[in-house]
């Protein structure tokens, strides 16, 4: 059975890693007018460390509901421990474990182009990036380490050095 709550007591979670351009939130208010709510959200109940209502996958989902003046939405609860697990819920939520096979996808919205308006619809052929490799672009190594410890600094305002 569907669980819902008030869309009043639902928040935004603050730490979320995800954005959205302005041509995506329009698509995705157009999708959500055209379709209604085909997912849940998925929010804190019971966590210890995010309140209640804080939305760790929908916060562009509950953006738009807001703005259509929803009153109550469909959720999922989860009550993480850590904020290391709050942060694996939004990224299991959001993995991007499937593709979209090119070929088949384009032969099928070619035989719709006429019945479909694809400019409301966004996808990405690309291969998954792993976190993990992503993180591993950014890590300063420790020589850079070192090399930052040993460098000096100094305020162009005030002269002070550190």
């Amino acid at each position: 059975m569907k669980k819902y709550w008030s869309i009043s007591k639902l928040k935004n979670w603050k730490d979320n890693p995800r954005g959205i351009t302005k041509n995506g939130y329009e698509r995705l208010k157009k999708q959500i007018k055209k379709f209604g709510q085909l997912v849940p959200l998925v929010i804190c109940d019971g966590s210890k460390i995010l309140p209640d209502g804080t939305v760790l996958s929908g916060n562009m989902r509950l953006r738009v509901h807001q703005e259509l003046k929803t009153s109550d939405i469909w959720v999922e609860s989860c009550a993480p421990k850590t904020k290391a697990e709050a942060l694996e819920i939004a990224l299991t939520c959001n993995d991007r474990a499937g593709y979209y096979e090119e070929d088949s996808l384009l032969e099928l919205a070619y035989s719709l182009k006429t019945q479909i308006d694809f400019r409301n619809y966004s996808i990405d052929f690309g291969e998954p990036l792993s976190v993990d490799f992503a993180l591993k672009r950014v890590e300063p190594n420790e020589k850079e380490l070192d090399e930052n410890l040993l460098t000096e600094n100094k305020c162009p305002k005030c002269g002070y050095k550190w």
